[in-house]
């Protein structure tokens, strides 16, 4: 799959949501434009940039650290550079109502497929830790209500999120999902249900649900089409990719340092030069240069 020079964004949303349709989205974490590009040529449906992953990426834990210009900036990077629609976990929207405005108005523009948020108070956690409190229904219903109202195209998928399981209850989590739904969610997502029964409890009772294959751990781990199976929509992989990046790179460090030399490792590697100039996609750019020379 190549992605020339044309306009992006719309054309991602209106898939997405075609996508949506059909059965459950798979979609891929990653945390910039290689990785994203990667689960484009594998056949990935979606990209999803992880708070967690990024967060690691850029050096900081997973605790409101990053900003929303930051985010954005890196967002519209990653979304520039494939075609297939790319989803952002935007953490609690970096702010209040007005910041939600901006929040989707600057993803949006960066041509993003939608955004996530959460309803945790600032600054947040990561799901998988303790230490959580929550803003109230009332106004996580108002921030997905300025979400849905800050959209231009309606296209745009804003998923609600709820970290109600392990904070507070699972009947709470349920009430939430159900009211972030009511309130304009296009998607639902409640953080880490523990078990199988809670998973489908969520099926039943939410139109368009979100999960996540845990990395973690802390949740039921099945396929894409066991999970549909439940009433699952959006499936994501937040954290594989960073994982199989960093055991890979940490093992070829080791190696490199500990032999003084990588020819070992560039013998076996299914990785080259030219492997990586095909990501880096630079056919399109030597075909545009020619054209402006007349060649």
């Amino acid at each position: 799959m190549t992605n020339s020079f044309h306009g992006y964004g719309a054309a991602q949303r209106a898939a997405l949501r075609q996508a949506l349709k059909k059965g459950n989205v798979a979609a891929l974490g990653c945390v910039d434009a290689l990785g994203a590009r990667i689960a484009e040529d594998a056949g990935a449906q979606a990209a999803y940039i992880s708070g967690v992953s990024l967060a690691a990426a850029c050096g900081v834990p997973d605790v409101g650290l990053l900003t929303q210009t930051e985010v954005a900036q890196i967002a519209s990077r990653v979304a520039r550079a494939v075609e297939i629609p790319v989803l952002v976990d935007c953490d609690t929207g970096y702010g209040g109502i007005a910041n939600i405005k901006r929040t989707v108005e600057l993803f949006e523009e960066g041509g993003v497929a939608g955004i996530q948020i959460e309803d945790q108070t600032f600054p947040k956690r990561s799901g998988e830790r303790e230490g959580r409190t929550l803003i109230s229904i009332e106004e996580m219903q108002a921030m997905i209500r300025a979400a849905k109202a800050a959209q231009k195209d309606p296209n745009f998928v804003i998923i609600g999120r709820t970290d109600a399981i392990g904070t507070t209850s699972f009947e709470d989590a349920l009430k939430r999902a159900k009211a972030y739904e009511e309130a304009g969610a296009d998607v639902v997502f409640p953080a880490l249900p523990q078990t199988l029964d809670e998973l489908k409890a969520f099926g039943r009772e939410i139109k368009h649900l979100m999960v996540t294959s845990s990395e973690s751990r802390m949740t039921p781990i099945m396929t894409v089409r066991e999970y549909e199976a439940i009433g699952v929509g959006l499936t994501v992989y937040p954290m594989s990719l960073t994982f199989a990046a960093g055991s890979a790179m940490t093992r070829i460090a080791k190696e490199i340092l500990e032999t003084g030399t990588n020819g070992p490792f560039l013998e076996r590697s299914d990785w080259s030069f030219e492997v990586l100039e095909h990501h880096a996609r630079i056919q399109p750019w030597l075909d545009f240069e020619d054209a402006a020379r007349g060649q």
